[in-house]
C-alpha cells in the first residue's frame, strides 16, 4: 500500500521543519541569554556588560550544539553510505561500474 500524496507532502514538510530548527536555536539561545544578562545588569546597575557577555555565550553555545548535531548526522549518513557501497577491493564502486547509480 503506497502512502497518499498528501502524506508524502506532510512527511517532506515535517522533515524540512526539523532541519530548519538550527536557525531558530541560534536566535532564541542568544536572545534568551541576552535577556538574562539584561536582568542581571539591571539588578547591579552595570548596563551592557552581562547582556553582551551572555548574548555571545548563548550564540556560541547554540553554534556548538548545531555543530555536534551536524557531526552526528554526517557520521550516520557516512556509515549508511559505506554499508550500501560494495567495493571490489580497489575502492571503486561496483554498482557504477555496472552502469547503475548509487
Amino acid at each position: 500500500m503506497t502512502p497518499s500524496p498528501e502524506r508524502e507532502i506532510g512527511r517532506d514538510l515535517t522533515g524540512a521543519l526539523h532541519d530548519s530548527t538550527g536557525s531558530y536555536e541560534l536566535v532564541v539561545a542568544a536572545l534568551a541569554a541576552a535577556g538574562l544578562g539584561f536582568l542581571i545588569d539591571r539588578a547591579f546597575g552595570i548596563m551592557p556588560l552581562f547582556t553582551l557577555v551572555f548574548a555571545i555565550v548563548g550564540f556560541v553555545g547554540a553554534g556548538y550544539s548545531l555543530y555536534l548535531q551536524y557531526s552526528a548526522k554526517m557520521g550516520t549518513v557516512s556509515a549508511e553510505r559505506s554499508a550500501r557501497v560494495a567495493t571490489d577491493g580497489t575502492g571503486r564502486d561496483v554498482s557504477t561500474a555496472a552502469g547503475e547509480s548509487a
